[in-house]
């Protein structure tokens, strides 16, 4: 069985086919154009079904969080998309099984259909990006919860009782590359790196204090939210994704961070973390997931 899935993100949206062995065949990708978004994304979503015939469900990751079969209450970057039933509106016009989801859920099923969590019935996967989102898999299934904000990990408080209420204190602002890294960065310093976060860390190694001071925090707040995560679900297995894993030092700091962490607060002397392994799936991660998602619940 062939099935297509479609990834839409902040400014592309791409598409193949994925075999039942998660192989790839026959991709596309076509830029949002900026003009009439809305439209766009939904006439482009249609065009690509259409341009793969043979494709006997669809699979739709989109960003944001998404409600029932397609209802999106937010939507990332595409602020035109907020909401809208966009199950209701593409089933008006594909007559092919359609199933939609969360960009980073389907992060997380790809890890399961041909990634690092095979036959593992419970692990959670932080997304690292312009905030922090993420998935769960409880019992061998994806868990969405009751409004599917489940995996909504960046809107853990890092510091609820700071003395002032002016920053927004949160997991996404603390500990993701964009609002976390990247804002803090440009806040002390007041340079502009262009969303670029190999910048900050080229600062830091070369004796930049601020931005050693930064990367520290950015590295202390993503351990406390993996920590907040672990006592919550205690999971079998955490997978870390986003563009910040091709660092090729960036696990080590983590776990020396998360050593660190555990290691000065005497509650956590006693806990096992479970594995924490970067995420196999990259780029085709929303594709795959969104696929294997039609194929379970189609």
């Amino acid at each position: 069985m062939e099935i297509l899935g479609i990834d839409v993100g902040g400014t592309t949206i791409k598409a193949a086919l994925v075999s039942d062995t998660g192989e790839i065949r026959q991709a596309s990708k076509v830029t949002i154009p900026t003009v009439d978004e809305r439209d766009a994304v939904i006439n482009t979503i249609v065009d690509l079904v259409a341009q793969f015939p043979t494709a006997e469900k669809v699979g739709v990751s989109f960003p944001g969080v998404i409600q029932g079969k397609g209802y999106l209450r937010t939507a990332g970057a595409l602020r035109s998309m907020f909401k809208i039933d966009l199950y209701a509106e593409l089933t008006q016009r594909i007559t092919k099984p359609l199933a939609i989801l969360n960009d980073a859920n389907a992060a997380t099923l790809a890890e399961q259909a041909v990634g690092d969590a095979k036959d593992v019935d419970n692990y959670i996967l932080f997304a690292l990006g312009t905030g922090v989102g993420g998935g769960l898999v409880i019992n061998g299934q994806l868990y969405a919860g009751k409004h599917g904000m489940a995996g909504e990990f960046g809107f853990q408080s890092m510091n609820p009782y700071h003395e002032t209420n002016e920053m927004d204190y949160s997991l996404s602002f603390e500990g993701s590359l964009v609002f976390g890294l990247i804002r803090n960065y440009e806040l002390a310093t007041g340079r502009n790196v262009n969303r670029d976060a190999k910048q900050v860390f080229e600062a830091a190694e070369a004796g930049d204090a601020v931005a050693a001071s930064v990367v520290e925090r950015f590295y202390l707040s993503l351990a406390h939210g993996i920590l907040n995560a672990v006592m919550m679900i205690d999971p079998e297995l955490i997978l870390i994704a986003g563009g910040v894993t091709n660092r090729s030092t960036f696990l080590e700091e983590l776990l020396t961070t998360l050593d660190t962490v555990m290691s000065d607060l005497s509650r956590y002397q006693d806990i096992e973390l479970p594995p924490i392994k970067l995420a196999k799936m990259k780029a085709d991660a929303g594709i795959v997931g969104a696929a294997q998602y039609a194929k379970t619940t189609l």
